[in-house]
């Protein structure tokens, strides 16, 4: 930022650029970031390569997940707003405005662990969907229907015949009898 300051001047011209160029930034990096953790839950690709998946995926798809990902934050920046506003600063001069507080503090978690989170999760789930739509991407969607009915109890895995469940890897079941 004191690079770009110094090369632009020091007007709130140059702030406001400034601002814009860190706006993109930080949109297009949470939108590699939320692509990289869905290929990290669905693809099994850990680390620098789910990272590097995600900036791959977003590519083509660019605006469209960074104005998702600005929509979304800005309901998160709305919801954090009306909390300060109505909760954190308001003052305590009736018992029916502590009343409100403690309400509105209720309603604003509510919403923001039910339905902001999971409305994040969703929409991250169909982004990545559609940007391997998008790059016509195969998607196994017998091995995803199998991965998430097992989290619904749908299905249980069993290990192949003749393996035992270790934590290091399969062996073949021992034939001492006791």
């Amino acid at each position: 930022m004191a690079i770009l300051r110094a090369i632009l001047g020091f007007t709130n011209a140059s702030l406001i650029v400034m601002t814009v160029i860190l706006m993109l930034l930080f949109l297009y990096l949470s939108l590699v970031c939320q692509l990289a953790r869905v290929v990290n839950v669905l693809e099994n690709i850990y680390g620098f390569n789910a990272l590097k998946k995600g900036k791959d995926l977003a590519n083509g798809n660019k605006l469209v997940g960074m104005e998702i990902a600005f929509v979304l934050y800005g309901f998160l920046v709305g919801l954090i707003l009306v909390y300060l506003l109505f909760v954190e600063y308001g003052y305590e001069v009736l018992i029916w405005v502590l009343i409100w507080r403690v309400m509105m503090g209720i309603l604003c978690g509510v919403i923001f662990f039910l339905v902001l989170l999971l409305v994040f999760i969703v929409t991250q789930t169909v982004v990545y969907l559609v940007c391997k739509s998008y790059h016509r991407e195969a998607i196994d969607k017998v091995g995803l229907s199998t991965f998430l009915s097992a989290y619904m109890a749908e299905t249980i895995v069993y290990p192949r015949s003749g393996e035992e469940i270790q934590l290091v890897c399969p062996q073949p079941p021992s034939n001492q009898e006791n």
